[in-house]
């Protein structure tokens, strides 16, 4: 498929079904669940503990608003992870949709689904061609967003059961292979795996007869399962590109420790989110600050955490001149770029064993 055309591609594999079972005890698996993410919080920062004030890795000011990315999700080959089960039971359509309004969760992206969007705008048209609405407002063609990024997913699955005991737990795999394109120069920005998991637990008999817990036959359970073991993936993925691509804004105000700059939600930025706090002079880029910002839907406003005390004469007078200066703000070029993305909150209510 043209990658000129594709802005995130989810290949998602067809299953096939198998079984497996270890009596290996759960405190000598070490199977993660909740994924490991590199994110920053106040915390890191209050009393001195981060140290430093800095820049990110990759922060462009092109990239200070909210991405588009287009979603096209078809069926790949069937794929089994080495030496784990298939799941038995999967409702395919209804997974890959779940998988896109998990993507569409990210503020930072603007999520398009050019398959669905495209059936459901020519069907507005022929109802609209009909004569039944007003001239007023009728859609036209031609008026959809372009990419900025293309992002292509690989999945593969697997299930494993082991005994502990009466109770024996199911972790359900997925294992995403991704890859991240840069449209305009054509720059593959990350490429990387990402695994996520989720856990249910059954009870059996000594005769192995299950006799209560989780339905692995029960599609919807089954759903549910690969859902939020992709969705331990995709944080993963979003934490990554948080950290590839970071989200800025221009700060509009700034006195004592209190800032706002000119973007929010709507604009890409994602709450509780930790920002440095620059300063651009003769072309330089000079950190100042880091703080922490709760962003509205179009203005974001936060507080100051720490100032920078690196030593440097440049740095100092900029801090010095920033603190005693309520209006520096708007007489100069301030700007704030994010420090990791920080994820939905919904992804840490949504799934219970």
């Amino acid at each position: 498929m043209c990658l000129k055309k594709i802005i995130v591609y989810l290949s998602f594999v067809s299953l096939m079904a198998c079984s497996a079972t270890s009596s290996k005890p759960r405190n000598q698996l070490g199977i993660q669940i909740n994924p490991s993410l590199a994110t920053l919080t106040r915390a890191d920062f209050e009393g001195g503990a981060e140290g430093k004030v800095s820049l990110p890795q990759n922060y462009s000011q092109e990239n200070y608003k909210k991405l588009v990315l287009r979603v096209d999700v078809e069926p790949g080959k069937s794929a089994c992870l080495q030496n784990k089960a298939c799941p038995q039971a999967i409702n395919f359509p209804n997974l890959t949709e779940r998988m896109l309004a998990e993507l569409a969760k990210l503020k930072r992206f603007k999520v398009v689904n050019r398959d669905t969007a495209q059936k459901g705008k020519q069907a507005e048209l022929r109802y609209q061609a009909s004569g039944l609405t007003r001239d007023e407002g009728q859609i036209e063609i031609g008026e959809e967003l372009n990419a900025d990024y293309g992002l292509t997913i690989n999945l593969s699955f697997g299930v494993e059961e082991f005994r502990r005991s009466y109770k024996n737990f199911l972790y359900y795999t997925v294992l995403m292979t991704y890859q991240i394109q840069n449209f305009e120069t054509g720059e593959v920005i990350e490429s990387d795996t990402a695994e996520g998991r989720a856990k249910r637990t059954i009870i059996r008999l000594s005769s192995g007869k299950q006799v209560g817990g989780f339905d692995r036959k029960d599609v919807g359970s089954v759903n549910s399962a690969m859902i939020e073991a992709s969705t331990n993936a995709l944080k993963i993925i979003a934490n990554k590109l948080g950290n590839k691509l970071p989200i800025g804004c221009q700060v509009t105000a700034l006195f004592g420790t209190n800032m706002s700059c000119n973007k929010g939600y709507q604009q890409g930025l994602m709450g509780k989110q930790i920002m440095t706090i620059y300063y651009n002079y003769n072309g330089i880029d000079f950190p100042i600050a880091v703080a922490e910002v709760s962003p509205g839907a179009h203005k974001t406003s936060g507080s100051i955490i720490a100032w920078n005390d690196n030593p440097d004469t440049y740095i100092q007078d900029a801090v010095q001149r920033i603190q005693s200066d309520p209006a520096f703000a708007k007489h100069n070029e301030l700007f704030a770029v994010s420090l990791r993305m920080p994820l939905p909150p919904e992804w840490d209510n949504n799934y219970k064993d």
